[in-house]
């Protein structure tokens, strides 16, 4: 009985207050496979005793005024009005349970504010019907005004039906419902005959307040429910297990007394008629609909202007008040939220204010105590980051509840407190480690990380419009996008091979940190989110200056080491990528020639095709803008879509850093529904944009798509769009960078790809590799002793990331040794650490250029030749055809060289790699 009790008080005041749980509840006990359960569902269709029982126990409860009022009055006539008053909220708890738990209410203030005057009229309808209708004509006047609309909705909206435009059907629905709502109204203060007009304008309003009607399953329902308003909303709330014939005629019974009862309501005093408003308001606060407020309003207006006057007025002020809860909700936890946020309490009850104390208080504000909150309650939002300083879990709840309640108040107190949570978080990084808990990559290895879950948008790959998901505020979206910056170069910094160059790193953060402080206002940042951030930055200053100080003194003079081997410099390394000017001073040519041929860089790799792909900016001329596309990405062959968009993604972001701001990118979907189609539309308004420049699309890897081609997940029409573009698109030049050239690709690139120009990318010329080796980095302090230089570029032969192997092991050789000179003796010392640190780039020169690595014999063949070669044999002077094919592979990628009829290592650092770490299975 208790829980009955309980569950019945529940079910209350979740109806005044908390419609999600409310709608939990009747999910729970009358659920539905496909949609949300519906009050007609559990309390008629698919009735749950429980719930009915605790409906009819408050229902009952809402009853004893009537009741009483009814005793008091001793005229056994009028008891019809209590089963009346309890078949209308049971017929109107279908459509909207909080209206009719809050009907005998209703009867309540209406019967008991003038019973003589509601029996007077009562009696009037039943001994002499006509004498309470009005005249004929007003008769006539009401019901033909009623007809001609109601006929004029049903008409439009089977017209749209037949058209197929749900959305205008709708909304003829909606307006046609509403313009009968307000001529009810109105009739009803003349016409008793009205009020079954207004009774089913009513009906149908809530029912589509209540989304019961559904345009796209039922569009023959939508004017019978207009016509049938009263049948509707009363006579199946009564007809519940009783024959139709008598269910009729219960229910016209049954709208008689409800015709007075309304009628009624705008004869009462003022005081009565603005306690009903209030009442009303207060119920239909439920249905979280904007405007519906204004609704009522003009409802009451045409109810009581007639005996009211212009008093009638001051049912606005009212109804506002209660619909959007600000009587009596807001008044009540208003004082609740806005203390904690007064530094005024702080100072007279310091101690109240504890970290148990904020949880208690925001336990008892919406949406806890209720989630009908329309505007947002002051200091709202600061007790939410309080509480998430002391219990995060408790915040989490309560944000997470605001952000996905429609009530716009929660909605802006959430969207307040999300900076100042934010805020609160990062001032409390204890070291620069925990700045990786804004980078996305690391954010696996910190599942604790709470940013990740107030922020999921912060954390995602780029959606379909080529951009990062926004932020749910501005200032978010324009402070953390920068931290991230500091976070991620710290972690770079943190990363670099010795100390010297991680002082370096630590130091530009620094610099960059220092300098966001002073570019904060212009940012567009408020003065409160400037003096939030401040502080966070200025302990962010604090952390990166302990740990520069840390790392200096692990470094104790250690020398910078800026050489970089292994993978590819980008842009944010220039300084390290040394010579190709003159290289791309003839691809510049190249590009020039009427023909407009295709360039295909080819080379051995690790020679810095990459490398001079992504400084190509540095190195052309501005009237080109490079856009490097990474085919050796799974996501750009899966198929022709994820080609084509990453091209068109790749061009927005590399156009993007030129200061070109090229249209957005069409969506996945239209991708895959016309893969070409939307790429020649796109690339139509795109090279409009480019005015007399021109777009350079460079295809690094390229023979992955043909790799992607025979594994079936790309097909020909690829080659094709690809040689349409060359030929007829002026505005676009294209470069493909890969190992092989077009020929030894086969006949399928060849036919396709007729103007092309091979252009090979081997070695540094001898002043680039000094240069490189020398000048590596401005502040590099390394000195050579004389000759060192040119028994490295020997030993080199000047290939690129042999140098910067050999660079990088003599600056670890030299810090071991705590020198600044390099000498031959530790050029001879750091040779084998360059084999263990480059022990990759040996092994894909042993594995993929001593034979083609689809035959393994022919792979085996070479590799004896060049261990046999390395011993100082050299290879039979007759070979077989298996000889010679290895010989001709490791010739045409430059393993070996043919030199007076012998064959000799073109790099004899790769000989004694060979000779030294090689082995032969």
């Amino acid at each position: 009985m208790t829980r009955f009790l309980r569950e019945t008080w529940e079910l209350w005041y979740w109806a005044m207050f908390c419609p999600s749980k409310l709608q939990q509840r009747v999910n729970e006990w009358a659920p539905k496979a496909t949609r949300d359960t519906d009050f007609i569902d559990i309390l008629l269709v698919s009735i749950n005793w429980r719930f009915f029982g605790q409906f009819v126990c408050l229902v009952s409860l809402f009853s004893v005024p009537l009741a009483a009022f009814l005793i008091a009055s001793q005229a056994s006539f009028d008891w019809v009005v209590l089963p009346v008053a309890l078949l209308s909220a049971y017929g109107m708890a279908f459509f909207f349970l909080p209206i009719g738990l809050n009907i005998p209410l209703l009867f309540s203030f209406v019967y008991g504010s003038d019973p003589n005057a509601f029996s007077n009229n009562l009696n009037l309808a039943v001994e002499n019907f006509a004498t309470v209708l009005p005249p004929i004509n007003a008769i006539a006047a009401g019901t033909g005004m009623g007809s001609v609309l109601l006929g004029m909705v049903s008409a439009g909206i089977y017209i749209q039906l037949k058209r197929g435009r749900l959305a205008l059907a709708r909304f003829i629905f909606v307006a046609g419902s509403t313009a009968t709502v307000l001529i009810g109204s109105w009739v009803s203060t003349h016409s008793l005959f009205s009020v079954f007009l207004l009774g089913g304008s009513v009906a149908c309003f809530l029912y589509l307040l209540r989304n019961e009607v559904n345009l796209d399953d039922e569009p023959g329902g939508v004017a019978g429910g207009v016509a049938g308003g009263v049948a509707y909303v009363v006579a199946v709330g009564v007809a519940v297990g009783v024959a139709v014939g008598v269910a009729v005629g219960v229910a016209v019974g049954v709208a008689v007394v409800v015709a007075v009862v309304v009628t009624s309501i705008g004869t009462l005093s003022l005081s009565v008629f603005l306690l009903i408003a209030a009442l009303v308001a207060f119920s239909f606060s439920y249905a979280r609909q904007r405007y519906l407020s204004l609704g009522l309003w003009v409802s009451f207006i045409a109810l009581g202007a007639e005996h009211l006057g212009s008093s009638v007025l001051l049912a606005l002020p009212v109804t506002l008040a209660f619909y959007y809860r600000l009587l009596p909700e807001y008044a009540i936890f208003a004082p609740i939220s806005i203390s904690p946020a007064v530094s005024f309490f702080s100072r007279i009850k310091p101690q109240a204010l504890t970290s148990t104390n904020y949880a208690r208080r925001l336990r008892r504000l919406p949406p806890f105590s209720s989630e009908l909150l329309w505007f947002s309650l002051p200091g709202h939002e600061q007790l939410l980051a309080k509480v998430f300083q002391s219990n995060p879990a408790l915040g989490l709840e309560a944000l997470q509840a605001m952000q996905t309640s429609p009530m716009p108040g929660l909605l802006t107190t959430a969207q307040r407190a999300l900076p100042l949570i934010v805020a609160d978080y990062l001032s409390a990084f204890p070291d620069v480690s925990s700045f990786q808990q804004l980078i996305p990559e690391t954010t696996a290895a910190s599942p604790d990380n709470l940013l990740t879950v107030l922020l999921p948008s912060f954390y995602t790959a780029p959606d379909d419009t080529d951009g990062a998901a926004p932020l749910p505020t501005a200032e978010l979206e324009t402070i953390l996008p920068r931290l991230r910056r500091i976070a991620q170069d710290t972690g770079a910094a943190l990363q670099a091979d010795n100390f010297a160059l991680r002082e370096r790193g630590l130091e530009k953060v620094l610099r960059d940190t220092a300098a966001l402080m002073p570019q904060l206002p212009g940012l567009g940042l408020t003065a409160k989110a400037i003096q939030r951030w401040n502080p966070i930055i200025i302990r962010w200053q604090r952390i990166l200056e302990y740990e520069l100080a840390e790392q200096k003194k692990l470094s104790q003079g250690e020398l910078l080491n800026p050489f970089q081997y292994g993978n590819p410099l980008k842009r944010n390394r220039a300084a390290l990528f040394k010579g190709r000017r003159t290289f791309a001073e003839n691809i510049t040519r190249i590009l020039l020639d009427r023909n407009r041929p295709t360039i295909v860089l080819h080379g051995p790799r690790r020679c810095g095709k990459t490398s001079f792909l992504y400084n190509l900016p540095h190195l052309l001329p501005t009237a080109w803008i490079p856009v490097f596309i990474d085919c050796q990405s799974k996501g750009t062959t899966t198929d022709e879509a994820a080609f084509w968009e990453s091209l068109i993604r790749a061009i927005i972001r590399d156009g993007g850093s030129q200061g070109i701001r090229f249209p957005a990118k069409p969506s996945r979907a239209d991708f895959l529904a016309a893969p070409y189609l939307t790429l020649e539309d796109w690339l139509e308004q795109a090279l409009k944009i480019l005015g007399d420049r021109r777009l350079l699309l460079t295809l690094d890897e390229f023979e992955k798509i043909g790799t992607a081609i025979n594994a079936g997940r790309l097909t020909l029409d690829l080659f094709d769009e690809l040689r349409s573009l060359i030929q007829h698109k002026d505005q676009l030049g294209f470069v493909f960078s890969g190992v092989q050239t077009l020929a030894e690709l086969g006949p399928n690139w060849s036919s396709y790809f007729i103007s092309v120009v091979p252009v090979e990318m081997l070695y540094l010329k001898p002043d680039e590799a000094r240069e490189l080796l020398t000048q590596p980095d401005p502040d590099f302090a390394l000195r050579y002793a004389p000759g060192l230089i040119d028994e490295i570029l020997q030993l080199t032969q000047c290939h690129p990331n042999l140098l910067q192997l050999i660079g990088a092991a003599i600056v670890t050789e030299a810090n071991e040794r705590h020198t600044d000179i390099a000498t031959s003796a530790m050029l001879q010392a750091a040779i084998p650490r360059a084999f263990t640190l480059g022990t990759s780039s040996f092994i894909n020169v042993w594995t993929e250029f001593t034979g083609d690595p689809n035959h393994p014999t022919e792979v085996k063949r070479g590799q004896i030749l060049l261990k046999a070669l390395a011993e100082g044999t050299q290879p039979p002077s007759t070979p077989d055809e298996l000889t010679k094919a290895a010989l001709r592979r490791m010739e045409r990628y430059h393993v070996l060289r043919a030199d007076s009829g012998n064959y000799e290592f073109d790099i004899p650092l790769i000989k004694r790699w060979v000779q030294e770490r090689a082995t032969v299975e």
